[in-house]
């Protein structure tokens, strides 16, 4: 076969992967209005899907001429680490002293996410290294389909995508959402820094339609913590231009921009959806409520805020080491008050103790040196001519720094271990990080 054709080939790969990982993630719902995200015998259509991965990965072309960075070894290295005391540890010791343990071959079915989020980090490491813009082409364009129809479902009431339509407690308004919103989320941080900054790039203005329509498909679905965290994301991505820029980070040039362009977002909301943009003000006043009073406007105390989960305190009381490990509890939210995704930090201590949540915290020190690293550098050499690259590493940045400003969410990929977005995002990081460094041909000490 010659170089065309084997190039030819492994382009083709390329697509395949970000293809399947866009529908791995279930986007829109995709897999439910297709009717195959259950397979039958405790199986699902990830699990098939996880198999094509692995087969890719293994055929794909090896990487050449890439200069790893210590820190991406190590970061590697923790992530093997972390799988085999997750999966030891938390999956069969600790519920077997817990008495919470069926069988190896049942833990080990149950808890397969994470080993497929450990994999995720190094496959798409590998193919984010290989073929970046293959993934950028991929995520855009299958963002704009599912939002498209998304928003069309709400005009025409023709749903192609699944959607999910429930009244807001505290306004007479019923919630429009996807079934799944999978990595199509990250458009909000992505669309900040293309927002925030000024840098030219091929899809700039698709970028922030893009935004925009995910913003508005936040304010319809009503979800206080989306809509404030937009505006969080926007704020973050100025400061941090002005940062690199070796600006004033706190600028009057950059509070006017701020305001400007959300004025105009504003404008653009009212304008096309005026009922819900009056909905995301009460939305956004309620959550202000909260976070001043720790209670709602009802006066119902906010005990995910508070960190006062009884049922969760109690559960790490029990067991304050190991946890009470792997326990289907935990994914059925019965009556016992076995939550996790509303209480991600109280539930990673009851279910993995502090011995769990001390091997996982490395993979936060890792990320606030290379974060801190990477945005000095960035300043340093001036490595805006590398649009393609550095906007991801930037968005990327940023997705990990509002992450580790909430600190009710902090170790969720532990006690949401189904969830393949944080992983995946770390490796999209790594490799983004040493490609971009690879190119400027800089040396980095981490």
């Amino acid at each position: 076969m010659n170089n065309t054709k084997t190039n030819n080939l492994h382009t083709g790969v390329d697509y395949l992967f970000w293809i399947l990982f866009m529908f791995y993630s279930n986007s829109g719902g995709a897999q439910n209005a297709l009717g195959i995200n259950e397979l039958g015998g405790g199986l699902n259509i990830n699990d098939i899907i996880f198999v094509l991965f692995s087969i890719l990965y293994f055929i794909k072309k090896p990487i050449y001429n890439i200069r790893r960075s210590r820190l991406s070894l190590n970061i590697k290295r923790h992530a093997i680490i972390y799988l085999f005391y997750m999966m030891l540890v938390f999956g069969i010791l600790t519920p077997l002293y817990t008495n919470n343990y069926t069988s190896i071959l049942f833990n080990s079915i149950k808890i397969r996410y994470i080993f497929y989020n450990i994999s995720l980090l190094f496959f798409t490491y590998k193919f984010f290294i290989r073929n970046s813009y293959a993934f950028f082409q991929v995520f855009l364009i299958y963002s704009l389909l599912i939002l498209v129809l998304f928003l069309q479902s709400l005009l025409t009431d023709i749903n192609i995508l699944p959607r999910v339509i429930a009244p807001r407690g505290f306004i007479n308004l019923d919630r429009q959402m996807l079934v799944s919103y999978g990595f199509i989320q990250l458009l909000i941080p992505l669309g900040s820094i293309v927002i925030a900054t000024k840098y030219s790039f091929n899809h700039k203005n698709l970028i922030i339609i893009l935004y925009i329509l995910m913003l508005i498909t936040w304010i319809v679905s009503i979800t206080r913590r989306h809509i404030i965290g937009s505006l969080f994301y926007l704020l973050i991505a100025f400061l941090l231009n002005n940062y690199i820029r070796g600006k004033r980070i706190l600028s009057l040039n950059m509070i006017f921009k701020f305001i400007s362009i959300l004025l105009i977002l504003v404008g653009l909301i009212f304008i096309i959806t005026p009922i819900y943009y009056q909905s995301s003000i009460q939305a956004i006043k309620e959550t202000l409520h909260v976070i001043k009073y720790a209670e709602t406007t009802s006066g119902i105390k906010d005990e995910r805020l508070m960190l006062s989960k009884d049922a969760l305190v109690n559960k790490f009381k029990e067991n304050p080491y190991f946890g009470t490990g792997y326990d289907q509890r935990w994914k059925t939210a019965d009556k016992e008050g076995y939550e996790s995704s509303d209480y991600p930090l109280l539930a990673a201590f009851a279910m993995a103790g502090i011995i769990g949540v001390l091997v996982f915290l490395p993979f936060y020190l890792f990320l606030i040196r290379m974060i801190i690293f990477d945005l000095k550098v960035i300043k340093k050499y001036k490595l805006f001519n590398q649009e393609h690259e550095l906007y991801i590493l930037l968005f990327l940045m940023l997705f990990f720094i509002y992450n580790l400003l909430q600190y009710v969410n902090w170790f969720s990929p532990i006690s949401i271990y189904t969830d393949y977005t944080w992983f995946v995002c770390l490796g999209l990081y790594l490799a983004s990080r040493d490609k971009l460094y690879n190119i400027a041909q800089i040396e980095r000490s981490t």
